[in-house]
């Protein structure tokens, strides 16, 4: 279909489509482990909410933001806190207060995975059981997730990492992450002792080096194979030292060009 085929108002529903919560995670799991309802909303046009919620304009109190990073939520004090790639923060009490006397709070974009900054042990425990409720939950993913593993060797045969490095304050912070995500994969995923390697410095040009080559490690080798060592610069000797001890691989999901070549996953 054209972009000229349809009326101009309607050419911008042709770029995406809608999803239901239903087929991306379980509602029912969200409203038995958090208590949240859910209302799909396939109806954009603003007489949706009288005719669906009974809700008129004067019954919503809106929190209108001009940019997807506008507003940050708190809900304690923010004297001296960053607000990060946000404009401003916003207190959960006073926004509490000053909407209590409407019957919906209606809020612009929530994409961000930092955009509620809690300090309350309550709220944060609320945030990590929402988190888990919403984890996706697709047949078809998973059937297509499930093949994808089987070819790159099984189950519990290798490590993922993802490492986004190309924009934003991920190119800013890219070094940093790189070698926090290294030492991450050593300790977590093979075993290391984080006293068997030592950070050369904090500045942006250090990097993490090994003090000690770990001992051999009970890790599965996929496919049954040993792994080759893509760095050109490890002699015979290291190059045998690290293949007996981190003999699973490790598949990264990157946006950086040339991976095999970008300074930033040098260390990989």
């Amino acid at each position: 279909m054209s972009a000229n085929s349809t009326v101009k108002e309607c050419r911008k529903f042709e770029r995406y489509t809608h999803l239901s919560w239903q087929d991306l995670i379980s509602v029912p799991l969200v409203k038995e482990s958090v208590g949240f309802s859910i209302i799909e909303r396939w109806d954009f046009r603003s007489s949706w909410f009288e005719e669906v919620l009974g809700t008129s304009s004067e019954d919503i109190y809106w929190v209108k933001d001009s940019s997807p990073y506008e507003f940050r939520f708190h809900d304690g004090d923010t004297t001296g806190k960053s607000r990060g790639k946000y404009q401003s923060f916003v207190g959960i009490s006073e926004l509490d207060r000053t909407s209590r006397s409407h019957k919906l709070l209606h809020l612009g974009t929530l994409f961000g995975t930092s955009r509620l900054y809690l300090s309350s042990p309550g709220n944060r425990e609320l945030r990590r059981n929402v988190r888990a409720t919403m984890r996706y939950q697709n047949r078809f993913l998973e059937r297509l997730a499930d093949r994808i593993v089987n070819e790159l060797g099984g189950s519990n045969t290798f490590f993922g990492v993802h490492l986004r490095v190309g924009d934003g304050l991920f190119l800013e912070r890219a070094k940093e992450n790189a070698r926090l995500l290294w030492s991450v994969v050593l300790t977590r995923f093979y075993g290391v002792h984080q006293h068997e390697f030592v950070y050369a410095g904090r500045n942006a040009s250090s990097t993490p080096t090994l003090s000690v080559f770990p001992s051999v490690l009970p890790i599965q080798t996929p496919f049954g194979r040993p792994i080759p060592c893509k760095s050109p610069k490890n002699t015979k000797e290291e190059e045998s030292r690290w293949l007996r001890s981190l003999q699973s691989s490790l598949f990264i999901a990157t946006d950086a060009r040339n991976p095999r070549i970008h300074p930033v996953l040098e260390l990989f």
